[in-house]
């Protein structure tokens, strides 16, 4: 529980640094001038990639370009490993409730359904959290949370879950 999220975030993150120093070999070569455009139109939302033309296009690879000591690193810092840990307790401290009912309880249709009841509970929590984050009613973003889950819960007992 976690470890495969923790790992899958480090390839992730290598295989960004990787793609960013390939765009970036691209811009700084000269001889790929209409690649390296078109690599920076794509970084680019698509409204403001279509605003800004080609000229403006070639003005950002000119002044990526003319940058100094900007070599992309494509090894991992100290930072990401870090941010790993806590994808793995995040996964872990999150899924672990759900875990516990199949610990105590010997029945596993019971467990189980005591695990779904955990994991429900925990979506309110998780609806409530982003209300309030995102500035919307908590009770009712925490009911359409619940909602949700119930209805995969509903889902998952119909397929044999």
């Amino acid at each position: 529980m976690g470890i495969l999220d923790a790992t899958m975030h480090l390839i992730g993150v290598l295989a960004r640094k990787s793609r960013s120093k390939t765009i970036f070999d691209i811009v700084r070569d000269p001889s790929q001038a209409g690649k390296a455009r078109e690599y920076i139109s794509d970084e680019l939302p698509p409204a403001l990639g279509s605003v800004i033309g080609r000229e403006g296009l070639e003005d950002i690879r000119d002044k990526l370009a003319a940058m100094q000591d900007t070599s992309v690193s494509v090894r991992l810092a100290f930072q990401e490993i870090k941010e790993a840990i806590a994808v793995f307790f995040l996964i872990f401290v999150s899924t672990f409730p759900v875990v516990v009912p199949f610990v105590f309880i010997r029945d596993t249709m019971l467990a189980l359904r005591i695990s779904n009841l955990v994991a429900i509970v925990m979506t309110f929590f998780c609806g409530w959290s982003v209300a309030k984050y995102v500035g919307y009613n908590k009770w009712k973003m925490s009911i359409a949370i619940i909602l949700i889950g119930i209805m995969l819960v509903a889902v998952t007992i119909a397929l044999g879950g």
